[in-house]
């Protein structure tokens, strides 16, 4: 997939599709419990037709070199290019995610449905 693209084809600087897009915001590592709920808010949100992204920011952005844990998907993720740089964060085989600049991170913010804050 293109990088500046999303799922669906559009730019990532286009408004959100009719469907709306939520960000789910990251900043720390996920106990289990949590990835239970993140993965129960996957589901839902999938079943209306909308569409979940997960900002990796902070340390939750090591998160993206692991690979996918289970059998879930774990969605379309961002992380900042600044953090992926810094960090030295590398994609392993099989996990999707991309970078974004902050200026297109804050565009997403202000454009999506919905923005929620996650540990």
């Amino acid at each position: 997939m293109d990088p500046g693209r999303r799922a669906d084809g559009a730019a990532v600087s286009d408004p959100p599709s009719e469907r709306g897009r939520w960000l789910l915001v990251r900043q720390g590592p996920l106990a289990p419990e949590e990835r239970a709920v993140l993965a129960a808010v996957r589901r839902r949100l999938s079943a209306e037709r909308r569409e979940l992204v997960t900002v990796l920011l902070g340390s939750s952005s090591y998160d993206a070199e692991a690979p996918a844990a289970g059998a879930e998907d774990p969605g379309e993720e961002w992380l900042l290019e600044e953090d992926a740089r810094g960090r030295g964060i590398h994609r392993p085989s099989g996990r999707t995610w991309r970078t974004v600049t902050p200026e297109e991170l804050v565009t997403a913010v202000m454009a999506a449905e919905k923005v929620i804050p996650f540990p």
